[in-house]
């Protein structure tokens, strides 16, 4: 059959048997896919006429180059800054390895741990530090076995 003599249920893609509401959804999705392949066609018949034409075709060009250039600067621009953070973390986390390895050094002063890591050492520490030391402690991380003469003398 030609399209002209095309069975309209065969068309519509239903049965015989088919009711009205059946018969105008498949309407529906016809016109939908009709509608669909109308646009594809209306944006192939416009890239047409853009581009066969030299001069259409080099201003369609360069917009395109400006836009490509403006997407590229965003991109660098959001690896950059996600560069930028990602230095700022690691900075953070030596920041902490220092903090961690002067909490380690300063519980060894006041002899609370400082046999673990190597670091015997009873020499006083500025209050500043022992300051820092408590606060941290205060958090409830470690547990440090302050003498009574150097937690006096803290207080004092």
């Amino acid at each position: 059959m030609t399209d002209s003599t095309k069975c309209f249920y065969e068309i519509l893609g239903i049965s015989q048997e088919a009711e009205e509401d059946e018969i105008q959804a498949a309407f529906e999705a016809s016109k939908q896919a009709f509608e669909v392949s109308k646009r594809v066609f209306e944006a192939s018949k416009t890239a047409f006429e853009v581009l066969g034409d030299l001069k259409k075709r080099a201003a369609y060009d360069r917009q395109k180059a400006k836009e490509n250039e403006k997407e590229l600067k965003l991109k660098i621009q959001k690896l950059e800054k996600e560069l930028e953070n990602k230095k700022s973390q690691e900075k953070e986390e030596h920041d902490i390895c220092n903090d961690l390895e002067k909490l380690r050094m300063e519980m060894g002063e006041i002899g609370g741990a400082g046999h673990f890591w190597g670091n015997d050492k009873r020499t006083g520490m500025r209050d500043e530090e022992l300051k820092k030391v408590l606060r941290l402690l205060a958090a409830g991380e470690k547990k440090v076995n302050l003498k009574e003469r150097e937690f006096r003398a803290f207080l004092s």
